[in-house]
């Protein structure tokens, strides 16, 4: 009788939406859609890392620094953001900050299944830095800037 229970219990929880993001081998990597989370179009990017909604909000990618006007990299860091995001509908996951001191939202973006602050390190276009206390992927950030280095792409492929 006590089985038969927890188990409707369970179907019911299950039902109701209750028990949604079990994910039985923690895989951080992985983004589970559901109802609650909204999706918002990417009205134009500012720069390799930022980038305006269309309701005017600003957003800064977590985790990533690209290059500045004028500096090696800032043209095609920018470009990649754009054809990435601008004019797409994205979705916003926030760590543990909600906003920086600008007023931005800090969020990890993603488009569809790709992980865009992921993409700008993985292809070089964006260096790995840690932004406290927004730090859940240190580790697969710095891995993929080691990666990005070790192969020489992008801002890694300048000789100096």
């Amino acid at each position: 009788m006590k089985k038969i229970l927890i188990f409707i219990i369970f179907l019911i929880l299950t039902l109701f939406g209750i028990i949604i993001d079990y994910d039985p081998n923690n895989n951080k990597e992985q983004i589970e859609l559901n109802e609650k989370q909204e999706k918002y179009t990417v009205k134009r990017v500012i720069d390799g890392d930022t980038f305006v909604l269309n309701n005017k909000q600003k957003v800064r990618l977590l985790g990533i620094d690209t290059p500045e006007k004028g500096e090696f990299y800032y043209k095609e860091a920018t470009e990649r953001l754009k054809d990435l995001v601008e004019g797409k509908k994205v979705l916003l996951k926030k760590d543990v900050s909600d906003k920086d001191r600008y007023g931005r939202l800090l969020r990890h973006v993603y488009l569809d299944d790709l992980w865009i602050n992921a993409i700008m390190i993985k292809e070089g276009y964006a260096r790995f830095v840690i932004y406290r206390p927004d730090i859940s992927h240190v580790d697969k950030f710095k891995k993929l800037e080691r990666d990005a280095k070790k192969n020489k792409l992008g801002i890694w492929s300048k000789k100096d």
